[in-house]
């Protein structure tokens, strides 16, 4: 049977898996499906010049005939392939001779010249040590299409592409070796994009100067800065000004002390979500959601959420913050919680234990004597130690998930849902999402009787939890 005679959501799925190897072959026996096949088998395309050791295969594999194949298939026939290409991820080799060896191939060189219709473009090992050369970068730079880039330890040759590219870019993102933190960075190289750029994230990076006075991205909405050690009180109101409409804002630092820092106030009135780490932040304008992943209570300010009001609150709740409450008193009031909605805790446990252990039962009891009028509240841990057998323990039993869901239902008597589920430890990671997404929701009815309410508390159908997620995190936000 012709492949193209099959229902179009058989033979799509059967062309996602097909390798470039594959859509060539393809051309012999059938060239419509071959011409269906090509564009979706390029679109996104991956290169490295070394696969890195595993734990099956100790010793790192060389595989530049990867690169090698995809070149000889450009230069064949660039004005049939090359346009098909829309993502290039590139991995540099850590292993200089061989990085060398393939990208000074001037059959690489010359293919990436034809791939002019790219997108995304991500580099890794970006560095003069692992071969990469200025030559790539001027490749690079002539691309005219581009919308992001994405750096992994890169020196100073790759991040010049962000000013060297005439493409005006919409997004940036930057990640250092988190073991190092030894990036500089300037803002300097987003200059260029201040028109339309939307998105920037940096990790583990330091800043080589300071934000000028002058510079502001008006159109960025979403700001993400994780560095090692951030001079907040000199740098946060310089990114208000320089980022005023920013919509999502992550800041995160290593330290565990701010040094009594004390902020001035600071009005950001365009900030929707705000997620902070171990930063003190005086904001004294309203944020629908706040997340706290390291909470710490040197000089932070004691009326944050009573400025902020957030319908939205997710806590990370460490051994400190959860044993000693030294925040709590001073953070989590009444009037600073009046518009709370969908509270979410995270916390630790040993594996094996139950995670509603004395402490945390006690924190959200202390929780639910202030009178919050939630609609939901999730709970999500993280066994230590940590690994994919996670579900195996007995606290993740059905019965035992529907037993922590009746005892947290009648404290809260507004609460309708109520979530569990687990998050991984990876406060400092470029991946980490603001609010974690519980597996699994119970939803919550009381039934009316004389002596009390009866609590009814029923898992909600798989099928209805990405819905759910996304009610809870939308709660507060206008319906126009």
């Amino acid at each position: 049977m012709d492949l193209l005679q099959l229902p179009q959501d058989i033979w799509v799925l059967i062309l996602d898996l097909l390798t470039q190897a594959d859509a060539l072959q393809l051309a012999r026996v059938n060239r419509a499906a071959h011409c269906v096949a090509m564009p979706r088998v390029l679109y996104q395309v991956e290169l490295r010049w070394e696969r890195a050791a595993t734990r099956e295969h100790p010793r790192p594999q060389r595989s530049g005939a990867q690169v090698v194949s995809f070149a000889s298939l450009i230069m064949g026939n660039p004005d049939a392939y090359a346009h098909h290409v829309k993502s290039l991820i590139i991995h540099w080799s850590p292993n200089f001779h061989l990085g060398e060896h393939y990208l000074a191939s001037k059959e690489s060189v010359k293919a990436l010249r034809h791939v002019s219709s790219v997108r995304q473009l991500t580099l890794t090992e970006a560095e003069f040590d692992c071969g990469f050369s200025s030559e790539v970068v001027d490749v690079m730079a002539s691309q005219d299409r581009l919308q992001c880039i994405r750096l992994e330890q890169f020196d100073k040759i790759a991040i010049s592409l962000l000013e060297r590219t005439v493409s005006r870019l919409r997004e940036v993102v930057l990640v250092s070796d988190m073991g190092r933190g030894d990036g500089l960075f300037d803002f300097d190289y987003l200059r260029p994009h201040a028109e339309t750029l939307e998105v920037f994230r940096m990790f583990a990076y330091r800043f080589e100067c300071p934000l000028s006075d002058g510079d502001t991205w008006t159109r960025v909405h979403t700001l993400e800065i994780q560095v090692a050690d951030l001079d907040f009180p000199s740098l946060v109101i310089t990114l208000a000004h320089a980022f005023p409409h920013v919509r999502c804002l992550s800041l995160k630092t290593f330290m565990s002390h701010l040094d009594g820092a004390v902020l001035e106030p600071l009005a950001w009135p365009s900030l929707d979500v705000v997620n902070l780490s171990r930063v003190c932040l005086n904001l004294v304008t309203p944020v629908r959601v706040v997340c706290f992943d390291s909470l710490t209570h040197h000089a932070f300010p004691p009326r944050f959420l009573e400025y902020t009001q957030p319908a939205v609150l997710s806590l990370h709740l460490d051994y400190v913050t959860l044993h000693t409450k030294m925040w709590f008193h001073d953070l989590l009031t009444p009037k600073g919680l009046r518009s709370l909605r969908y509270l979410q805790l995270r916390w630790a446990t040993m594996r094996n234990a139950d995670p509603m252990d004395s402490e945390a039962m006690d924190t959200i009891k202390q929780l639910a004597e202030l009178g919050l009028h939630l609609h939901a509240i999730s709970l999500c841990h993280h066994p230590i130690p940590s690994g994919s057998d996670w579900e195996d323990a007995d606290s993740e039993a059905p019965a035992s998930r529907e037993r922590m869901a009746k005892s947290i239902a009648p404290l809260f008597p507004t609460v309708e849902l109520v979530g569990l589920g687990h998050h991984e430890n990876a406060l400092f990671s470029a991946s980490t999402p603001l609010v974690i997404t519980p597996t699994i929701w119970y939803r919550v009815r009381r039934v009316r009787d004389n002596p009390g309410d009866e609590i009814i508390v029923e898992a909600a159908h798989p099928e209805e939890t990405a819905e759910i997620n996304r009610y809870v995190k939308n709660l507060g936000r206008s319906a126009t």
